[in-house]
Parts: structure tokens; C-alpha cells; sequence
């Protein structure tokens, strides 16, 4: 497949490539104009486009077969080293090469935190949460929470706390 017609689509995949998958710091590479918050969004749109994925996977493996990497070759690199260890001895050198030929064909995956739940901890009331994650996720992030949740509501605004409700009064769209 040739470059494509869209030169700032093919200039994204090049950037995306470089950004070590960083879809929105490609982006915004890309489109410095557009709004930054808008970036992961449209990137990840961008990204789901087929003749975009098709062009991200032949450039990927051009890049591959420039460099001269296959999966065969790196997990023959990492039995040649578990033999090594193997026949000087050295167990944790002969499980960390295992470990990596085990984490190339899939059968191994790191465990990855996002964020930090403790933070969350500490927060009560909806306003906050919405806050925090507007803080750390971005305002997109923020209303796809509320929106989740079934509030109408924009996370930059005070949240009711309830103190401006009748007490005999289910609030609205409850179930008794």
C-alpha cells in the first residue's frame, strides 16, 4: 500500500510510531491547532480507521524488517542465553531468559496499575471524584464518568450535596 492520501494521516502514523504509541502525543503533533484535550479522542478515532490501521501495520513491519527483527530470532537470542546459564549455572539468568521468551509469545503478561486507587479513597462526594479524575484523566474523562453514572451534569460545576432535597421525597428516577 502506497503513502496515503491524507498526508497528516500518514505524518500521524509516523508520529505514533516515534511517540512509542502515544496516540494523542501524535496527534497533537500532527494537528498543533486543534483543542489538546481533544487529542486521545480523536487519535483513538483516527487509530480505528481502516486504511489508517492497514498503513500503521505495513509501516510497523517495514520497520521490522529494516531492523532485522522477527520473534524467531529473539526468542532464538533468549534460548542461546538460557543455554548459556544453563551450562554456567547461573538459575536466575537462565529463569530471566525463560521469562522473557514467555513474555514474547503471549504466554506471560506484566501486570500494570493505572493510577492510584488510594487517592480515591479519601473522596465522599461525587464532586470530588469528578474533579480528581478531570485532574488526572482530562475533562473528557471526567463527563464520560458522570455520563456513565446517568448524571447530566458538567464535572466543572458544584454537584448538589443533597442539603437542597426533601427528605420525604425520593429523589428523582429512584426505585423504592
Amino acid at each position: 500500500m502506497p503513502a496515503l492520501k491524507n498526508m497528516r494521516h500518514e505524518k500521524f502514523i509516523r508520529e505514533y510510531l516515534k511517540a512509542d504509541f502515544n496516540a494523542a502525543a501524535a496527534y497533537r503533533a500532527v494537528y498543533p491547532r486543534h483543542k489538546p484535550s481533544c487529542a486521545r479522542v480523536t487519535a483513538c478515532r483516527l487509530l480505528t480507521k481502516p486504511n489508517v490501521k492497514k498503513r500503521l501495520v505495513e509501516v510497523q513491519m517495514a520497520l521490522l524488517k529494516k531492523a532485522d527483527i522477527t520473534v524467531d530470532r529473539i526468542l532464538n537470542e533468549y534460548e542461546q542465553a538460557r543455554q548459556m546459564a544453563v551450562e554456567q549455572a547461573k538459575p536466575e539468568a537462565m529463569l530471566s531468559a525463560s521469562e522473557k521468551k514467555a513474555k514474547l509469545v503471549g504466554l506471560l503478561v506484566d501486570r500494570r496499575e493505572v493510577g492510584n486507587a488510594g487517592e480515591f479513597e479519601q473522596l465522599t462526594d461525587i464532586s470530588e471524584i469528578l474533579e480528581k479524575v478531570r485532574q488526572e484523566a482530562g475533562l473528557e474523562a471526567a463527563e464520560a464518568l458522570a455520563k456513565a453514572f446517568g448524571l447530566d451534569v458538567n464535572p466543572n460545576e458544584a454537584q448538589p450535596n443533597g442539603d437542597d432535597l426533601d427528605p420525604l421525597e425520593p429523589p428523582t428516577g429512584s426505585v423504592n
